[in-house]
């Protein structure tokens, strides 16, 4: 974990229009973050996060344009054990989490955030980009861009709009299908916890499932491992396997 959770933000408020600046582009990306309320006040555990790459620098040629945009939810009440110690594995974490300090919530959020656990909530991208013939951009660009202001600003409004009220939110992270498993944006976010619980139902609707649903029940139904989330569970991998006998 970096100097910038350094930040004295047991006074500071970044919560409703009030965002926190994590990475200020310094590696070609803006990372801002609120909450959903003071903790005081029964709130502060769920996290919002507006990300913005530049990128050329992240992908060179490849990239058709210049700034993408995204945002994520991150609720601490609704991540596993599993998922919060896998999280904090991969991010090289070993001190112990005081969830009544708000600096460890903070930490903690961002940590789920870099480990993919997170509710995709918006995504978009904009800017316009020409190269060289050496593979270098031609226009420098920063947060000054007017595209880079308008992808965070329409981000700021979705998440006023959309997300801030709890009703709302709920609804949405419940409903927004982000995969071909047919996951919702929270069942997504709770990680390989989450995949094993989605590809579960799936083996229980049975014919109800659509194509997609089954050729990926299929695809892990018949492997051993995956690269990420570990090995098939027995109930996913051995019953179906047994199925296709």
């Amino acid at each position: 974990m970096g100097a910038k959770h350094k930040i004295p933000v047991e006074t500071g408020r970044y919560y409703r229009r009030y965002w926190l600046e994590l990475y200020d582009g310094g590696s070609d990306q803006w990372l801002y973050v609120c909450r959903d309320g003071r903790f005081e006040e029964g709130k502060g555990f769920t996290f919002f996060f507006i990300d913005i790459t530049d990128m050329p620098a992240a992908c060179g040629r490849d990239a058709t344009y210049r700034w993408c945009a995204s945002v994520d939810v991150v609720e601490l009440l609704n991540a596993s054990q599993s998922t919060i110690q896998s999280a904090m594995r991969s991010c090289g974490y070993e001190h112990k989490l005081h969830m009544m300090m708000e600096s460890d919530r903070l930490a903690l959020a961002e940590m789920l955030w870099q480990h993919g656990a997170k509710a995709p909530a918006w995504s978009d991208e904009g800017g316009k980009i020409t190269f060289d013939d050496y593979g270098n951009v031609k226009e420098f660009y920063n947060e000054n861009c007017p595209e880079f202001r308008r992808l965070r600003k329409e981000a700021v409004e979705f998440c006023e709009e959309t997300l801030f009220d709890e009703s709302n939110r709920n609804d949405f992270l419940m409903n927004r299908i982000v995969n071909k498993l047919g996951q919702s944006a929270r069942e997504y976010a709770n990680g390989t916890d989450g995949l094993w619980d989605s590809l579960r139902k799936i083996k229980e609707m049975g014919d109800e499932a659509n194509p997609d649903q089954k050729l990926m029940l299929k695809i892990y139904a018949n492997a051993e491992t995956t690269l990420g989330a570990g090995p098939i569970p027995d109930d996913l991998r051995n019953t179906q396997q047994k199925g296709n006998d």
